[in-house]
């Protein structure tokens, strides 16, 4: 029989336990792009400021703020990129603390050159609107579309194509975010390991245009 010390300790063990568990790690990301422009600016780390780097088509604007991560290096030999999704404006240079939501792996092909090319999802720690939003599980069907529209036009207007993967949750995508910094980079032969608790919700995903049109 337990003692009521003994009983107690382990009470607050369990209670500890459960914490830990659901303790959410949070990230400093760093804004490069805000939503709803047609300016992409990219970060020179040589000079440590930012860049007016290219215009996107007439009608055609950043739909989420795009940035990275901070202490990651991704196969491009640039920080790992990150997708944020919040009800307020933002600014380049600005650093949000945000919560991983999950990520979108994807390849990016240009002539003879095929690399890794993830997106991480998060949503700001102070965000109310989107406070709900735990994982990807948790966004419509449609937010994936509209996404993945945009990346694959983004890309061909460059020359590149853009090959989705697959779409992985919070817990997947924090264990790749961890092998992606910048003292163990994923080399391109290490082999992908498919979540499919989550694709499933986003069955046939559309790689091309064509496929996003039709629905498929």
């Amino acid at each position: 029989m337990q003692s009521p010390g003994q009983f107690y300790f382990f009470t607050i063990g369990i209670c500890l336990a459960a914490m830990s568990k659901n303790r959410m790690t949070k990230y400093n990301v760093v804004i490069e792009t805000p939503r709803n422009s047609r300016e992409k600016y990219t970060y020179d780390e040589e000079s440590k400021g930012f860049f007016l780097k290219k215009l996107l088509p007439a009608g055609m604007c950043f739909p989420y703020d795009f940035g990275f991560i901070p202490g990651t290096k991704g196969e491009d030999g640039d920080p790992v990129d990150a997708l944020i999704i919040s009800e307020f404006g933002t600014f380049p240079g600005c650093r949000i603390e945000c919560r991983l939501i999950g990520a979108l792996l994807a390849e990016q092909a240009e002539k003879n050159q095929t690399i890794r090319n993830d997106r991480f999802f998060f949503v700001p720690c102070i965000s109310m609107v989107y406070k709900h939003i735990k994982s990807t599980r948790d966004l419509p069907k449609s937010f994936m579309k509209e996404l993945l529209f945009f990346f694959i036009n983004y890309n061909e207007e460059k020359g590149k194509e853009f090959r989705v993967l697959d779409v992985v949750s919070r817990e997947r995508a924090k264990n790749i975010l961890k092998e992606k910094s910048v003292f163990s980079c994923r080399s391109l032969t290490t082999p992908v390991i498919v979540d499919r608790t989550v694709s499933s919700k986003y069955i046939s995903l559309p790689t091309t245009c064509e496929g996003l049109r039709l629905g498929k």
